[in-house]
């Protein structure tokens, strides 16, 4: 099966990552200053971030949301304590169309209202109704 042709693709194969640095499989070095989508902003392969990610494996990969997980409340705190948005309620989720869908959701049960408006061109509106 072929791959969808979303972006034109660089013809890099990279196989190692450390910090900002990357390598391809020819051995040639680059520094990364990609700022796209999966982005770790902490560098590539930190200590750190391997250790705590291998931990959590180690222990559990993942799980619903729908089972208390106590580190998933620990989050939430410590970013009411950074923010101090404490009023606030966190909702975790995977992926940005995980956030939309839920962000759509939350607006019509707020504003008790089925319809939303959707930009299909920057000049043009159209209202959805269910």
């Amino acid at each position: 099966m072929k791959l969808f042709d979303v972006y034109p693709l660089i013809p890099v194969n990279l196989v190692k990552a450390k910090g900002s640095r990357l390598w391809d499989d020819q051995g040639q070095e680059y520094l990364d200053l990609y700022g796209g989508h999966p982005v770790i902003s902490i560098g590539h392969s930190h200590p750190h971030y391997v250790q705590r990610i291998t931990e959590q494996v180690e222990q559990l990969g993942f799980y619903s949301n729908s089972i208390q997980i106590p580190l998933q409340q620990a989050l939430a705190t410590k970013l009411a304590e950074l923010t101090c948005l404490h009023e606030y309620q966190l909702f975790l989720v995977n992926s940005g169309a995980e956030a939309n869908e839920n962000a759509l959701k939350m607006a019509s049960f707020v504003t008790n209202k089925s319809g939303f408006i959707a930009f299909l061109d920057p000049f043009m509106a159209v209202l959805l109704q269910q």
